[in-house]
């Protein structure tokens, strides 16, 4: 029995960090159409908070089970890194990414997010001084152009709507700004410490931060974040898909297999969101899109082969 199952193990030993760096693509894609279909009816800062506290309590059950350490030993250096980086990628980062993502919509917004791996690249030069390779630069140029082609502002007729379209873009590139330094600014700890941790401590603290922004801006209850109604469904399917699943997915590719490897199957979102988009929100498919999601995805690979 055990000569039939080895080679059927070795075989899920040698692809597990491919197929976990793909069901990342997955996971998250899903989670984008279920954030926009909630995004309807509910605000991005209640969304955020209802999103926030769901992934919160799911990893604090998941470093429970896992017996991780609750308080590491960390200079008070980290501790206030690691709260910085909660604030920008957590905080602020899915905040500015909620509000892209009801301007823009699913598709446009995926296209927007290739932005991310060219800015981990250029921020690692900036505060890491890393190598910035000809090839990044190639790359993040790619995905700049793709970018501007989805969103070509003499293609829409309605000042309002080129309106909406500029500040979603400029939402959604001050996100990935956001959440690619904080990735920057805690990566020596993500390499020494229990990942699963530093995951639960940004989301218990990103979350708590939303409260006072929430109480100062909102003038609704906060029980009314919690409260079933008709977007409860994709605000669970979303919160449990995303920054849940998505984040541990993403963790095991990048520890199970090369990071080139990961990040291109991580950038196959692009596409997953478009189709999904396309098929569940009924948004456009068109020429246009598409070439931009060509060079968005082609960006990516160059920018992943980079790193």
């Amino acid at each position: 029995m055990s000569e039939l199952l080895d080679p059927v193990l070795n075989f899920f030993a040698l692809y597990a960090g491919d197929a976990a760096a793909l069901s990342t693509a997955f996971a998250w894609s899903a989670a984008v159409i279920f954030f926009r279909q909630a995004g309807y009816s509910v605000s991005p800062l209640n969304l955020n908070i209802f999103k926030s506290c769901i992934a919160s309590v799911l990893f604090v059950i998941s470093l429970m089970i896992a017996g991780g350490p609750w308080i590491p030993d960390l200079s008070w250096n980290d501790w206030l890194r690691l709260a910085v980086s909660a604030v920008l990628g957590i905080t602020l980062g899915d905040m500015l990414f909620l509000m892209s993502l009801n301007r823009l919509g699913a598709g446009l917004q995926a296209i927007v997010d290739c932005l991310y791996a060219p800015f981990v690249i250029v921020m690692a030069f900036v505060f890491l001084d890393e190598t910035l390779p000809a090839t990044a630069l190639f790359g993040g140029a790619l995905v700049v152009s793709a970018v501007l082609t989805a969103a070509r502002l003499k293609s829409i007729e309605s000042q309002a709507e080129r309106r909406t379209t500029v500040v979603g873009i400029a939402y959604g590139v001050a996100a990935q700004i956001c959440v690619a330094v904080s990735i920057i600014l805690i990566r020596d700890l993500v390499r020494s410490e229990s990942i699963l941790w530093i995951t639960s401590f940004r989301f218990v603290t990103g979350s708590l931060l939303l409260f006072p922004i929430f109480f100062a801006r909102s003038h609704s209850r906060i029980r009314d974040v919690f409260r079933p109604g008709p977007a409860w469904r994709p605000m669970i399917l979303g919160a449990v898909l995303g920054p849940y699943l998505a984040t541990i997915f993403w963790l095991l590719g990048f520890r199970h297999t090369m990071a080139g490897r990961a990040g291109i199957y991580n950038q196959l979102s692009t596409i997953i969101i478009i189709v999904l988009a396309a098929i569940f929100l009924h948004e456009p498919l068109t020429r246009r899109k598409l070439v931009a999601v060509t060079l968005g995805i082609a960006g990516g690979i160059v920018v992943a082969l980079s790193a």
